[in-house]
């Protein structure tokens, strides 16, 4: 069993941080990928398409050979967990399972998809040159556990610096979010979701795990990033799945 693990809004392979190496500790024998969406990290030479199905193409292009060997489970995080929906639906074999943490669709009226408080900060995000300042904010948003962790804030000012993230980006990514039609798919998908997230409204996980029949799981204390505020947590859900 292999993994892709696939970011959120405005986020590089690289914020997964810890938990890429804590996933491989518990699936040893796994290969376990981390693309860049287009226009960020590896990928920022690419234009960020308006679209969710064109994010799709890009990393079905990309993965191909890949994903032609073996047996592999889809884990998307926010707008990550849009495109591993939109695949599921455009390729139904191409995984075996699915995992969505915190995602949003058309299912919720968009001020549940992204909160209408979350909304000036990101904005805030990118006003500001200081990518000190930025990465901090964003902290802040993302996680409720981990968001005092200076070490981690250190880790994705490093990040920013190597890999600029630019309004053009953040926007075009918004847009392809909005559009966001989900479509019902059949691959056995577990929701991992937030009780207390403070950038999209639980009720948007519960509506679209009713619509797929999918199995949900809340976390009662953690933020947005549960794969930083929860790894463990996290790690545990998937590997009962996957099992």
């Amino acid at each position: 069993m292999n993994f892709i693990l696939l970011r959120g809004l405005i986020r590089h392979a690289e914020h997964w941080g810890a938990f890429k190496e804590q996933l491989q500790q518990r699936f040893p024998e796994s290969k376990v990928l981390t693309p860049d969406l287009p226009g960020l990290g590896q990928e920022s030479h690419a234009l960020t398409p308006l679209t969710i199905k064109e994010n799709v193409a890009f990393l079905s292009a990309k993965l191909s050979s890949d994903l032609a060997e073996g047996e592999w489970v889809i884990v998307g995080l926010s707008l990550g967990g849009m495109v591993a929906a939109e695949w599921c639906a455009a390729a139904p074999k191409a995984f075996s399972k699915v995992v969505l943490i915190n995602p949003s669709s058309n299912l919720s009226p968009f001020w549940h998809r992204l909160r209408p408080e979350a909304l000036p900060v990101f904005l805030r995000c990118f006003i500001t040159t200081d990518d000190a300042l930025r990465e901090e904010r964003i902290l802040a948003l993302t996680s409720n556990l981990k968001n005092k962790d200076e070490t981690l804030i250190q880790s994705w000012i490093k990040i920013s610096e190597t890999g600029a993230i630019h309004r053009a980006t953040f926007l075009r990514q918004l847009a392809a979010a909005r559009a966001f039609r989900i479509q019902h798919f059949d691959t056995p998908c577990l929701i991992l979701n937030s009780e207390k997230d403070r950038i999209v409204n639980p009720q948007s996980s519960s509506q679209i795990a009713a619509y797929l029949g999918a199995r949900l799981e809340t976390h009662r204390e953690a933020g947005h990033d549960l794969a930083i505020d929860a790894p463990e947590w996290v790690l545990n859900h998937i590997k009962q799945f996957v099992a």
